[in-house]
């Protein structure tokens, strides 16, 4: 053996600590230190952007895994009305996403997510001020086009929107519950296709069912739709 390379070996082998001591450090801050700091700046920059309030469990990340939790998610208005919430968010991202210079998700599933949208008087919702919080007036540069991601498998289970038309005296409100919703391979990547079911129940009883394929890039959507046990007496 090289004698250069005999003397040079407590060097490298002392490189290699230091290396793998330092990655079991970001590591073991990925596991332990980065939920937190996630949790406390999240809720902190929503009520410090734009006054709403965003509470949240500890996320749980798992670096091995690249897996991400996020549970009891609620955002309310200024005045504490609820705008949206859900149970527990699943993402699993790939380790494909280097290689594919894209964000690759191999799992996300969305359990329990609960959107209320209000129609109110002067065009606006009760989503207005949120968004108006979060709009760059400054920033006229022209979109580059849709981020490049994939998503292999998408899930939306139990969800439910509550609607509310409050422009006039009279009103009208309705619930859209047992929201369940399927995308696989959904992708803005070229020659990527995806399919998609979406299921759902109305307040009223009707049942709204839709199927079919989804491209993104350019958007196209095909498939089939259905609607059971309307009663239009009911929208008289």
């Amino acid at each position: 053996m090289n004698p250069t390379l005999i003397s040079r070996l407590p060097s490298l082998k002392k490189l290699a600590l230091v290396v793998a001591g330092s990655i079991a450090a970001l590591l073991l801050f990925l596991w332990l230190a980065l939920p937190g700091i996630i949790q406390s700046q999240a809720e902190k920059f929503i009520r410090e952007k734009s006054g709403h309030r965003l509470t949240l469990d500890r996320p749980q990340f798992n670096p091995f895994s690249l897996e991400l939790r996020l549970a009891n998610l609620k955002l309310a208005d200024p005045e504490g009305k609820p705008l949206l919430g859900f149970r527990a968010l699943d993402v699993d991202v790939s380790a494909a996403s280097l290689p594919r210079r894209a964000a690759v998700f191999d799992a996300i599933r969305l359990e329990g997510l609960d959107v209320a949208l209000v129609e109110l008087p002067g065009g606006k919702i009760n989503w207005s001020r949120l968004i108006a919080a979060f709009q760059d007036k400054e920033d006229k540069t022209p979109s580059a086009g849709l981020p490049r991601f994939d998503i292999r498998s998408l899930a939306l289970v139990d969800g439910s929107l509550d609607f509310a038309d409050r422009r006039s005296e009279q009103g009208f409100a309705t619930r859209v519950a047992r929201l369940n919703l399927s995308l696989t391979d959904v992708s803005t990547l070229p020659d990527d296709s995806g399919r998609f079911k979406l299921e759902a129940r109305i307040a009223t009883g009707a049942q709204i069912a839709l199927s079919g394929a989804l491209d993104l890039d350019p958007v196209a959507v095909s498939g089939s739709f259905s609607l059971k046990d309307l009663q239009l007496a009911q929208f008289a």
